[in-house]
């Protein structure tokens, strides 16, 4: 059941990042955005998990907005510092990361756990399946416009890397889904799929209920 859980969470959090799907139009910037995901989920459950006890019940969800807040800004500045053109593709719908679900619900679940193992691993479980799903949308939706994967590893880094590609550099991709319509039918083929993989895992976990 526990990973039914991590499992919505996942889905949910995902839902509440659409827009940063839209912004996600190359490998590079997948690994940016669900690198800075990652970490943010992460540092908050390193923060709040020691404190859980010394919160007030009826004041738990002002606080992760507060500590996620300042994350956000302390990421940004950083991002401004080191990696400033990232920050101007990425910036916009950066904040979005504060308020997601996953990061909310992830902080939420956080009172009532005990383990301090289960609550690491389930949160690096949440963490990079999120990193996995936006390096894979960002990869398929670059390599579909431009037939090529890292094509802007120069941009952000500095690093003289021309991209890899498998065609010709005169070869041309799909440009429809460099648009937000093509991302939003991309993203709509990522949720189809997750929620495949969803009905057959429910169906099996009915199904050894059932025989149990």
């Amino acid at each position: 059941m526990r990973l039914g859980n991590t499992y919505h969470s996942i889905y949910t959090g995902l839902l509440s990042l659409a827009p940063l799907f839209l912004l996600t139009k190359t490998a590079s910037q997948g690994v940016a955005v669900g690198l800075l995901t990652f970490t943010t989920l992460m540092l908050v459950v390193l923060i709040i998990y020691p404190m859980r006890n010394l919160f007030v019940p009826a004041y738990r969800i002002l606080l992760l907005l507060i500590i996620n807040s300042t994350l956000i800004i302390i990421l940004s500045i950083m991002l401004e510092a080191y990696a400033y053109a990232l920050l101007i593709d990425i910036g916009v719908f950066f904040p979005l990361i504060a308020i997601n679900g996953l990061i909310l619900s992830r902080g939420e679940m956080l009172f009532t756990e005990h383990q301090l193992k289960e609550v690491i691993f389930e949160s690096l479980q949440l963490g990079s399946a999120v990193l996995l799903v936006f390096i894979c949308y960002g990869a398929v939706r670059e390599f579909i416009t431009e037939l090529v994967l890292f094509g802007d590893v120069s941009v952000y880094t500095g690093i003289s890397f021309p991209g890899a590609s498998l065609f010709a550099p005169e070869a041309t991709g799909i440009a429809i889904f460099n648009t937000s319509a093509g991302a939003l039918f991309l993203l709509a083929l990522v949720y189809a799929f997750m929620s495949i993989i969803n009905n057959k895992y429910f169906a099996n976990e009915k199904g050894q209920l059932e025989q149990g």
